[in-house]
């Protein structure tokens, strides 16, 4: 198990100095830093009940948090969706949870990805990041007798602090001091 103190003292002693110091800020609340995670699966409406029973544990067992099935709310024909029938997985992730989750995402998930050299920093208006793992495999907790390649998304929700209007190089910073594997910005 990899020690969760370590990402915890390397946010609260390392980043959040450096981000304070680069960017001016006048109070630690100010700065950028991860407020939760959330993880969303959703998947075809017609699969079998106990198959989403199935993908719902293996989640469980990589975020260590339950998750709630969310269903339909009205029908929808050309979807070929019906009303009340389950559609998503969704969980958020805060605290000890989300430091455990992100440090195994960081140092055992990512790298067990083939060929992978980092995501690209899109992110949206207010600086959130996410991102989607195509096949949950690459988690050391999951096992599929059938080769089922199950994904999820994944956002990082950072809190504001009433800094609407602020760029996105500390979120930028933020994950790179976090050593996210994100491409560096080509600035031309």
């Amino acid at each position: 198990m990899l020690n969760l103190i370590k990402i915890y003292s390397d946010i609260y002693n390392k980043i959040l100095p450096i981000l304070k110091i680069k960017y001016k800020y006048k109070s630690y609340y100010n700065i950028p830093n991860l407020k939760k995670i959330v993880i969303n699966m959703s998947f075809k409406s017609n699969l079998p009940k106990d198959f989403i029973l199935k993908i719902k544990s293996q989640l469980q067992f990589i975020v260590g948090q339950k998750f709630y099935l969310i269903k339909s709310k009205k029908s929808i024909s050309n979807f070929q969706l019906r009303k009340n029938v389950a559609i998503a997985l969704k969980t958020t992730l805060r605290g000890v949870f989300m430091y455990n989750f992100i440090q195994k995402l960081i140092h055992i998930a990512l790298p067990r990805i083939k060929d992978f050299r980092g995501f690209n920093l899109k992110t949206d208006s207010a600086g959130n990041f996410n991102f989607g793992i195509n096949d949950c495999g690459i988690f050391p907790e999951v096992f599929f007798e059938d080769n089922t390649s199950v994904g999820f998304n994944i956002s990082l929700v950072f809190n504001k602090n009433g800094l609407t209007s602020i760029s996105k190089e500390p979120y930028y910073l933020f994950l790179d001091l976090l050593k996210f594997p994100v491409l560096k910005l080509i600035k031309k």
